[in-house]
């Protein structure tokens, strides 16, 4: 039965070929856009969850309001606000405790905009656990994702030039997912100096105390440093989880939207062709063609459509999604890629497909399976 369906269905789509074409190209071009859009979003999800991962922190010292991190962006009001001085005393008051300076930006190196993070680069493997490195003396020295040596074509004691001065390439660290990729970890004295700055951005601490622990200590801090904000880790990461969770809602819109658009025409042009062929599946009720063998014949051309229209769709948004990461890249030379072209992507797009070829051929198909044979005949 399901060879003759498909039988059914292939002729028809072939006798009707404008209407067909016409329900592909709608298709294609929503399957095109979401394809591009989610892409988009998955990129940006992927730098922020990976980089989120990635850290260990236990308290966030910020000028302002709780930041949030877009890649190398972090957004925070009143930057650049924390005395040094404020450093100082936090080390003396609390020596057991890991306290470093944190400074983001991007720069121009090559041409490129890059990421730098700046932090005491001592203190590297504790905030960053993933990264070991050896270092005696911070000075003249950078550390380097390994996507972004590969893009600079750098490798460990090469030079590098920040800001008309020569740093060493002392490691090239591996294994990172993040943004932190394509960074750029320099020692904050040294950033201080290349870029002229007098007051600290952030602090980052690591206590290695429980949550109550931590409570305490954000009170006695706030109490006694009131001009400043202090937050758990846990607030940050709920910060920037909520940010995930509005672009994931961003998805499940996109999916809604498209599923939308593309079901009204493929639904449309079925139902027209269903109406128009009622006698023809009369003819076949009175041959003895089971109700059956109609209503899969009618799904299975909403299935084809979709598949069809689905696959262009897919080599468009694949094209598409590479031109816009090259034309961005070349707009404003960033080193961290923007488009995501992944897995979840393809899943994502194989869920609408599924969903338009079902919801745009059910309705048809049961209208002409549950056909008057009598009516139908006389019409």
């Amino acid at each position: 039965m399901l060879s003759v369906s498909f039988k059914l269905a292939n002729s028809n789509l072939i006798y009707r070929k404008e209407r067909t074409l016409l329900t592909i190209f709608s298709i294609a071009i929503s399957i095109f856009i979401s394809f591009l859009l989610l892409s988009i979003i998955d990129g940006f999800l992927k730098t922020i969850g990976n980089s989120l991962n990635l850290k260990k922190i236990d308290i966030i010292i910020s000028s302002g309001e709780l930041p949030i991190e877009l890649g190398p962006i972090v957004i925070s009001t009143n930057s650049f606000k924390i005395d040094n001085n404020i450093y100082q005393e936090l080390n003396q008051k609390y020596p057991n405790f890991v306290i470093s300076p944190v400074f983001k930006n991007l720069i121009k190196i090559n041409n490129k905009l890059i990421p730098i993070i700046s932090l005491n680069l001592k203190y590297l493997d504790k905030f960053y656990p993933n990264f070991y490195v050896n270092i005696l003396s911070t000075e003249d020295i950078v550390l380097i994702g390994e996507k972004l040596a590969k893009i600079l074509n750098l490798k460990e004691n090469d030079t590098i030039i920040i800001q008309n001065k020569i740093f060493k390439v002392y490691k090239i660290l591996n294994q990172i997912n993040g943004y932190e990729d394509y960074s750029i970890f320099l020692d904050y004295k040294e950033y201080t100096k290349l870029f002229n700055v007098n007051n600290l951005s952030q602090l980052w601490i690591i206590t290695n105390l429980n949550n109550l622990e931590n409570k305490k200590i954000i009170q006695m801090l706030k109490n006694n440093y009131p001009n400043l904000f202090f937050y758990e880790n846990e607030e940050i990461n709920s910060n920037q989880y909520s940010l995930i969770a509005i672009l994931k809602s961003l998805q499940v819109i996109i999916i809604v939207a498209s599923v939308s658009t593309a079901l009204v025409a493929s639904t449309n042009t079925i139902l027209i062709t269903t109406f128009e062929r009622i006698k023809e599946f009369a003819i076949l009720l009175a041959i003895g063609s089971p109700r059956a063998l109609i209503f899969l014949s009618v799904l299975l051309e909403g299935i084809i459509i979709s598949f069809i229209g689905s696959i262009i769709g897919i080599i468009l948004g694949i094209i598409s999604s590479l031109l816009f990461q090259s034309s961005f890249y070349k707009a404003i030379n960033l080193s961290i890629p923007i488009v995501s072209i992944s897995a979840n992507v393809f899943l994502q797009i194989l869920i609408i497909t599924f969903l338009i070829g079902i919801l745009s051929s059910i309705i048809p198909a049961y209208i002409s399976s549950t056909i008057n044979l009598q009516e139908s005949i006389k019409k």
